[in-house]
């Protein structure tokens, strides 16, 4: 490392200082403006990517540190700390916003429990879906080849009522056959101008209402950010609710298991706490965050990577592990990665818990 005449040596502790006070300033402008907010998941996926980045920067300036002069030390360390205390302050945060989702599933639940007409629960959801994302919403019906919009929040213009072909290769097309959330496509495969109309933007992401037998209905939610990983991991989960509630409302069994999951989803280090390790040759049942940090874990993907892609905080994905590694009786991460030689290929193996 060379140093600058403030003493801090350069680049990686630049990066670092860099980073420090971008986060500090995100978290800071995030507090302040959190009762008016009405887009937690962008915060949560920033702070997911100031928290990797972070994580990152401060170990690449702890591999370089016995290159720094002696008397920039106590600077650099007084940085990595204060670091390393931001890292722990934007997790927190993060998880108090995964709370905040997790109290708008539940509050939708209740809504569709109770609400006697069906058709203004779905209103309810969209204006929660509004709330949490910050953009335009439309759900709608599917019937025979066409979908119609039956409810909406924050949209530019009434479209209520409005039907539209369910043309082949478009997103709607796509997220219906694939069964999970898709972003829109080119334009040429886009549902006409009505989606673009509504939402005010030809960006947007469109979940499947969707039962192993039915087809019920899509959710189209506008999204502009860089990455939609993390809006498509809540619209599934929003997705799947509205799917029961229109499978069958009278069912309080099902919806009290779902409320559990999505509960073990936001909250998994109350999960599986006293699960015993693996025997020889039993098999390993993961629930489905399990199974997805486990394939990222066989990648080599850090656990601030890890919290990235998959929406949740750093605190959580080593819950996660920890549960994956008692599972499948292994010390380490490495012992874990040389179970599945395979590079992650025999996880379609392990059966999922519910």
């Amino acid at each position: 490392m060379t140093t600058k005449n403030d003493g801090i040596p350069d680049p990686s502790v630049r990066t670092l200082r860099q980073l420090f006070d971008d986060g500090q300033i995100a978290l800071e402008m995030s507090r302040r403006e959190r009762a008016t907010s009405a887009d937690a998941i962008d915060d949560r996926v920033r702070f997911g990517h100031f928290a990797a980045r972070i994580e990152d920067a401060v170990t690449e300036v702890l591999d370089g540190i016995h290159t720094v002069p002696a008397e920039a030390r106590p600077s650099v360390a007084a940085l990595v700390v204060r670091s390393l205390r931001l890292l722990q302050s934007l997790s927190s945060e993060a998880d108090d916003i995964e709370f905040g989702l997790y109290k708008s599933l539940s509050l939708v639940a209740q809504t569709l429990r109770r609400t006697e007409q069906f058709a203004d629960g779905l209103d309810f959801v969209c204006q929660q879906l509004n709330v949490v994302t910050g953009g335009p919403v439309l759900c709608s019906r599917v019937v025979d080849d066409q979908w119609r919009v039956v409810a909406s929040s924050g949209v530019a213009s009434s479209v209520v009522g409005s039907s539209v072909l369910l043309a082949t290769g478009s997103a709607e097309h796509l997220a219906l056959t694939e069964r999970r959330p898709t972003p829109s496509i080119r334009p040429a495969q886009q549902a006409g101008g009505v989606v673009e109309n509504a939402l005010g933007t030809d960006s947007y992401i469109v979940a499947p209402l969707v039962s192993s037998r039915n087809t019920y209905g899509l959710i189209h939610c506008g999204f502009t950010g860089p990455d939609p990983t993390s809006m498509c991991a809540f619209l599934s989960l929003l997705g799947e609710l509205v799917t029961l509630a229109w499978t069958n409302r009278s069912n309080d069994a099902e919806f009290d298991e779902f409320e559990s999951r999505v509960r073990r989803e936001f909250e998994p280090h109350s999960a599986h706490r006293d699960v015993p390790g693996r025997r020889a040759g039993e098999q390993v049942a993961l629930t489905r965050r399990e199974r997805e940090v486990l394939q990222l874990v066989l990648h080599g993907v850090s656990n601030a990577r890890i919290a990235t892609t998959l929406f949740i905080s750093v605190e959580t994905v080593k819950s996660h592990v920890k549960n994956v590694l008692r599972k499948c009786g292994a010390v380490n991460r490495s012992e874990l990665i040389a179970q599945f030689p395979a590079g992650g290929a025999r996880i379609g193996a392990i059966r999922t818990s519910a």
